[in-house]
């Protein structure tokens, strides 16, 4: 344990959250990080958005972002191993999860498959173990020194929760998003035209821990 000297400055690495609907600019917008690594998942491909870019917008024009197609649970575990020298050696100085949505689908469906085997499979076990796990991966990789940002798909408002937000399975949209230190929101607006909120818009939740 450690006492915070409030008085420190607050360091530049962030956390952040940004989500939204599909082609509302979330990984074009993320590429645009320094130096950053993806983590996508293989089956949405979504790193084709970084290489039809215009590579002006990349942080630095003559460093290309780097993409690991991740294809299990067990190819995130190893990407974290595999990630921490680089951001050590300054290669990476951020790391984006493209999506924590589609991740925690592939986590569910692993779990799910464990517990078929279970006469009497609870499907509430199955939200608790995604819950638990997806609250030590963002614990895992927000220590390391570097940028995180997580990509997900967004929830809209209904009848049960008025504010929009990220969609993530069981209870983690809430704690997960509370974890991080900016929470955006990104919509597509006409043709070619994309926004990116840092503060709530309409009834989706978005905004910083340093105020509006």
């Amino acid at each position: 344990m450690r006492e915070v000297n409030l008085d420190e400055p607050s360091t530049s690495r962030r956390t952040v959250l940004a989500y939204g609907g599909t082609r509302s600019g979330k990984t074009h917008w993320a590429a645009t990080a320094p130096r950053p690594l993806f983590l996508s998942d293989a089956t949405e491909s979504g790193w084709t958005t970084v290489q039809n870019m215009d590579r002006s917008m990349w942080w630095e024009p003559d460093v290309k972002p780097r993409v690991w197609a991740i294809t299990s649970v067990a190819e995130m575990a190893e990407a974290f191993h595999k990630a921490v020298p680089l951001v050590q050696a300054g290669t990476i100085r951020t790391i984006i999860i493209d999506s924590l949505t589609f991740y925690a689908d592939l986590y569910l469906a692993m779990i799910f498959n464990v517990l078929s085997a279970d006469s009497k499979k609870d499907n509430r076990k199955a939200y608790g173990v995604l819950n638990i796990h997806l609250r030590d991966l963002r614990v895992k990789w927000h220590s390391l020194p570097c940028n995180v940002i997580w990509l997900c798909l967004a929830k809209d408002p209904d009848e049960e929760n008025k504010i929009g937000g990220p969609l993530i399975p069981g209870q983690q949209a809430t704690k997960f998003t509370a974890g991080c230190d900016n929470i955006l929101y990104t919509r597509q607006g006409a043709p070619g035209e994309f926004f990116i909120h840092t503060k709530k818009c309409g009834n989706y939740l978005a905004g910083g821990r340093e105020g509006s």
